[in-house]
């Protein structure tokens, strides 16, 4: 009946006067009956719309020969005008009429119905669309819905498209209530698990008819596995495959299959019927995600603020999740129709932002006309544009969340396709100066913050040339977040309080403390861990931090510091101890469950990695490499507990650590960190239980009758352990004798870790037995001099300073040391009594310090004759013994020994300058701050000695250069060693291809304190330079501010805030302006207190009658002085300023 109804009334070959009156009669009869009729009309225009779509043959539909073109007279024949219809008794419900148009949601779209408008239809009734919407949101959600689930409706693209539209038409009429549940609906179709299973098998059986298998299961080489183009002869067989195919084609005939063969023809069938369902579910879920979001795109005009930023990002996040594999290019086009919501002021270039973030993604499923421009050009291009626009007026929320993808993706990768340095860098920079210029935008919750927080603090970490930009942009952030700051934007900021990099977590916690409010929690363990942080003025500040916030110890805040102990940066395994033994001390309660779980916790972590298989058995590649870091932290913690340990623990901890495998873990760092632990636990409250644990020690040593390596290792820390525990015996104990013995004994062990244990406890327990201390040191020198191994040479030679550091340096003068060594040195014939000698003298430096270095001057003599020695182990340990010595000394005992050994390169004795040559080698390994004052006198005349006559004082020249490169850790300063040493041999050819050379230089890692010292000298001298050279050197020393340890950089200060000091009145601007921001960024980093007179001079400057350039390069340096210390220092000065 609709059918015909529907053909009067548009049927192309029928007169008008029919259709005329085919309208009216329905239009009667939907008045008596508007229910009926409207449910049974809607019906049919769907079966119309649908045998359209279908070309039905001999449908009605296909027979008007009108198509869809004059539906729109049907629906507004039941859509009367609230004056076209009965009143009274006999007036239509409201309640009908809203159902009515309820159904019509989708239907009367153009994309089905030319011309019709639901809006328009609703209006038409008198009733207000967006009132209806709203007061049945899921009705009206529901429609879309069973549109696009429609198994015959969902292939046709008008249907699917209707939907689409009449979700966004939804979001224009009802936003308040609609747009929630559209964007939940598209997070749930854009959810990106689902893809976690398609790979392309999947998407290619997906794509194979039905009935058709894609795997062949009866070929030994299945469809899915295409012929390698690597392979040998690839084009042969290739052409062989294809024409088996096609011959197979011509043939025509089916192979008739054996049971077992269908049997597995048909099991492959349903598998594959199985995955094209699968797939074809997450394609229908993908494809209404992605048309929704394209319809609230292109559609009319939203509140796109609402569903924007989620929904791009749904959106993006499919895509990178392999959406391609099974939509082609529909998603990434639904990603450009976004741009259409951005602001205008992008002009032409709104697409290409989507373009840009896509390709630089790694998705190439784009029209090959946007692949076209070279991604690294596009990308700089772009950013310089959103760099100008931004810094004209910032962006609204919704361009912002488009652009912001691209700014991460610059910053996570480290710039896009650019293979100079300089060219990365550049677009890092312009990234980051788009950030600067939207921190206020940022107030907008609807922002992706939480990320943005995460991804300036790695950048920080990252890039420490633009360490300073970054902070300032991430201390701004912060400020103009905190007022509306939620939960997960929090903890993402805290989280950079614990990250590896010094520099950053000072920032962070600076940041936290000046900004934000901390009270979603009572207890933050980042706070926690940063107050026990290994920099001192980050304890301080995060101590701040702690109390202005009222943060507060928590029963399980010992359990919440566990995992960080399993971290893989030291510095946090070592605040993780600190704060467990902290929360500890202030709740013992906790105690004995807490150690319990770190005992657990090592016994899970020390059983070996095994391979994990996979459903066929095949082992699944994982990194099998030890986690010792973990259990390193466990260990550190033990340690740490020390002080709050219960004495009732005392035993069955240490039986723990020697019965469990603790003192005999695989790792040599982990079992050093447990003797460790174990000696500071016995040292610190071992005195209370020291019967039972000497008893413990004893029994574990006399019952070790198995001669494994692992009970080897266990007796020499037990060994160890008891000479501490010696230390709680009473003055004149008859024990202390025999433990001496013990340890001396153990001495032999082939150790350096034991031994230098060893060597620790013997002071004081040779203290306590002075009577006997003479014995003990004759003994130990007969063993140095005359052992027969070099591990009892050594271990002997460490006894021998233990003793010594026991009764003082009075020892040998009393024991005549120092002269028997020297005796033991000179005699040709015993190699091992010279070698002795040196063993000696090294470990007595270790030991003893700064203390042995008036012995250390009167010993150069010997080193310069060992270094010539005919022996090769003779000339080591003199090299150890050299390196050893040397660190020690202090800027006296340097001015003493250096004049000596450049008098020896002069010598005419080939030995002896080659002995002068070795000796000046191992001044490498002086104190960093001596070494940094030491190396222009060292350097240039090793590097004459280079072309000396004699081929072993070349070569000897030639490793003294070398071990100045060795001494260094720092990758970056590594690499350019070469360079740096010829600046310091030539400074006037070399400075400023040196500086050239540390300016290109990305630098990833900290500076050691003697790439500090190498590179502080060049720097040195390039301030003293003219203007360009200055302004290298001071850009340098502005970066490398941040990637040095404070305690390095202050040993520098005076030398380089000299230099700064002029460069700051150069009468080249630029060359101001960069030493300037060095100031500021050497002030930041290392704080007003190690610079005291600096604001002050800076502000005498300032007032003086000097000229206008030195007063206005006083005045930018004070400026960027004062932003390096932040705006409380600024708020002191001002006031002085304007007087």
């Amino acid at each position: 009946w609709a059918q015909a109804i529907i053909f009067l009334i548009v049927g192309g070959s029928l007169p008008p006067k029919v259709r005329n009156e085919a309208v009216n009669a329905l239009q009667d009869l939907y008045i008596t009956h508007p229910g009926e009729v409207s449910e049974t009309i809607i019906d049919g225009l769907w079966q119309w719309c649908e045998d359209v779509e279908l070309e039905a043959k001999e449908s009605a539909a296909v027979s008007s020969k009108t198509g869809r073109g004059e539906l729109s007279k049907v629906l507004k024949a039941i859509c009367l005008a609230p004056d076209s219809m009965p009143h009274g008794e006999n007036a239509v419900a409201k309640e009908i009429v809203e159902k009515q148009l309820l159904k019509l949601l989708v239907l009367s779209r153009p994309q089905l119905i030319p011309r019709a408008s639901w809006i328009e239809l609703c209006l038409r009734t008198g009733t207000d669309p967006g009132a209806l919407a709203s007061a049945v949101p899921q009705d009206s959600l529901a429609q879309i819905l069973a549109i696009t689930n429609h198994t015959v409706w969902r292939p046709l693209a008008a249907f699917q498209s209707a939907a689409y539209g009449a979700a966004a038409e939804l979001a224009f009429v009802a936003p308040e209530t609609l747009t929630p549940l559209i964007v939940s609906q598209i997070s749930l179709d854009l959810d990106p698990t689902q893809l976690a299973d398609i790979g392309p098998t999947e998407a290619a059986i997906y794509r194979t008819p039905e009935g058709t298998a894609f795997i062949d299961v009866l070929s030994k080489q299945s469809q899915s596995q295409p012929i390698s183009k690597n392979t040998r002869d690839y084009d042969t067989l290739k052409w062989e495959e294809e024409l088996r195919a096609q011959l197979a084609a011509k043939k025509g005939q089916t192979k008739k299959l054996t049971p077992d063969e269908q049997a597995k023809v048909k099991a492959q069938l349903e598998k594959e019927s199985a995955i094209r369902k699968q797939v074809a579910d997450v394609d229908a879920h993908l494809r209404r995600g992605i048309g929704m979001i394209s319809a609230l795109a292109v559609g009319p005009p939203t509140e796109a603020e609402e569903w924007f930023g989620p929904s791009v990002k749904l959106l993006f996040e499919v895509i990178q999740a392999g959406a391609g594999l099974v939509l082609g290019d529909a998603a990434s086009i639904g990603y450009l129709q976004c741009a259409n919501k951005t602001s205008t002021r992008l002009g032409p270039l709104r697409p290409f932002v989507g373009v840009a973030t896509l390709r630089a993604a790694g998705i190439t499923m784009l029209p090959e006309n946007l692949l076209a421009e070279p991604l690294g050009d596009l990308v700089t291009r772009l950013l310089y544009r959103l760099r100008f626009l931004g810094e004209q007026r910032p962006f609204e929320t919704v361009t912002l969340s488009y652009i912001l993808a691209l700014v991460f993706l610059v910053l996570e990768q480290g710039g896009i396709e650019r293979a100079e340095a300089e060219d990365a860098d550049e677009q890092i920079v312009l990234a980051i100066e788009v950030l600067s210029f939207h921190t206020e935008a940022c107030s907008d919750t609807r922002l992706p913050r939480e990320r943005l927080f995460s991804i300036l603090i790695t950048a920080m970490q990252r890039f420490a040339q633009h360490f300073r930009p970054l902070k300032d942009c991430f201390t701004d952030l912060c400020r103009c977040v905190a007022p509306n700051m939620k939960e997960a934007e929090t903890d993402a900021v805290v989280k950079g309080a614990i990250v590896p990099d010094q520099s950053v977590r000072g920032a962070v916690l600076q940041a936290v403390s000046a900004e934000l409010e901390l009270a979603d929690r009572e207890f933050y363990e980042e706070v926690w861990l940063a107050c026990h942080d290994d920099v001192p003025e980050h304890v301080e500040v995060a101590q701040e931090i702690w109390q202005e916030n009222d943060l507060k110890i928590t029963p399980d805040s010992s359990e919440k510091c566990l995992p960080y102990l399993h971290s893989k940066d030291v510095q946090l395994r070592r605040a993780a101890a600190r704060s467990i033994a902290a929360s500890l001390e202030a709740d013992p309660s906790e105690f004995e469950r807490i150690l319990s779980r770190l005992q657990e916790t090592y016994v899970e972590l020390a059983k070996p990695k095994k391979p994990e298989l996979d459903r066929y058995g095949m082992p699944i590649k994982k990194d099998l490499s030890d986690p010792f870091e973990a259990r390193q932290g466990i260990a550190l913690a033990f340690k740490e507990l020390a002080r709050v340990f219960p004495q009732d623990n005392l035993v069955p901890f240490l039986s723990f650590l020697i019965e469990s495998g603790p003192l005999a873990d695989r790792s040599d760092a982990v079992r050093d960190s447990m003797v460790d632990a174990a000696t500071a636990v016995v040292s610190t409250k071992g005195k209370e239980q020291v019967e039972p644990l000497m008893k413990l020690c004893e029994s574990t040593l006399e019952s070790s009758k198995d001669s494994t390596q692992t009970q080897d290792l266990v007796n020499e820390a037990v060994v160890i352990l008891y000479g501490a525990l010696a230390r709680h015996l009473p003055h004149g104990d008859n024990r202390v004798p025999a433990v001496v013995d013990r340890l001396l004994s153990t001495l032999s062990t082939p150790s350096e870790s034991v031994q230098y244990a060893v060597a620790h406890c013997l002071p004081p327990l040779v203290r306590a037995s002075s009577s006997q201390a003479s014995q003990y040191m004759s003994r130990m020198i007969n063993e140095t001099l005359h052992g027969k191994k070099y591990a009892d040479r050594r271990g002997a030679a460490y006894g021998l300073a233990g003793i010594v550091s026991g009764r003082g340096i009075a020892a040998l003068r009393e024991s005549r040391l120092v002269s028997t060594l020297r005796a033991a040195s000179e005699n040709k014939k015993d190699t091992n009594e010279r070698q002795g000698a040196f063993l000696a003298y090294e470990l007595l430096s270790l030991m003893l310090g700064r203390i042995f270095e008036p012995y250390v001057i009167q010993i150069v003599p010997q080193l310069l004759a060992g270094f010539g020695d005919a022996s090769a182990d003779v000339r080591e340990a003199c090299l150890d013994a050299a390196k050893t010595c040397f660190a020690t000394l202090s800027s006296y005992g340097v001015k003493q020994i250096l004049p000596t050994l450049l008098e020896g390169l002069d010598e005419s004795q080939w030995r002896s300058k080659k002995g002068a040559s070795d000796s000046l080698g191992a001044m490498a390994y002086l104190d960093p701050n001596q070494l940094a004052v030491s190396l222009p006198e060292i350097i240039p005349p090793l590097t004459d000695v280079l072309n000396d006559t004699h081929k072993e004082v070349r070569a000897s020249a030639k490793r003294s250069l070398q071990r100045f490169g060795d001494v260094i850790t720092n990758p970056e300063v590594k690499s350019q060693v070469d360079i740096l040493l010829k600046a310091l041999s030539d400074p006037t050819k070399f400075t400023d291809d040196a500086l050239d050379a540390l300016i290109k230089v990305n630098f990833l890692h900290y500076l050691d304190a003697p790439s500090l010292a190498l590179v502080v000298r060049i720097l040195e001298r390039g301030l003293g330079e003219r203007s360009g050279t200055k302004r290298k050197a001071a850009q340098i020393i502005g970066s490398l501010a941040h990637l040095t340890e404070r305690k390095d950089l202050s040993q520098h200060l005076p030398i380089l805030v000299a230099g700064l000091r002029l460069a700051i009145v150069d009468p080249v601007p630029t060359t101001r302006a960069t030493a300037s921001k060095a100031l500021g960024s050497m002030i930041e980093k290392l704080g007003e207190d190690a610079l005291p007179d600096l604001i002050p001079s800076l502000m005498a400057t300032l007032k003086s009658d000097s000229g206008a350039g030195d007063r206005l390069g006083s005045a930018q340096a004070l400026s960027e002085v004062l932003a390096g210390l932040g705006t409380g220092r600024l708020e002191e000065t001002l006031p002085t300023i304007l007087q």
